[in-house]
């Protein structure tokens, strides 16, 4: 299925798939992120979330979003 494609709900069949929903904390996060220069938050959480991607990808997994705290 593309994105932008007319489809009708009554002709998509229905699949399995394997998945898995992934949740992390960074602890300490908001003590740090109130003294930390803000490219320093940036970098740490680049790299953090860099490594996450990393892992699941060298496992064959696709990341389809990222959601912070709202």
């Amino acid at each position: 299925i593309e994105l932008g494609m007319n489809i009708n709900p009554l002709d998509y069949k229905p699949r399995h798939e394997n998945c898995a929903v992934v949740f992390f904390d960074m602890r300490d996060y908001t003590s740090f992120s109130e003294v930390l220069p803000l490219d320093q938050i940036h970098d740490l959480l680049n790299t953090y979330i860099s490594e996450i991607i990393k892992g699941v990808q060298d496992s064959y997994g696709h990341v389809d979003k990222l959601i912070g705290d709202s």
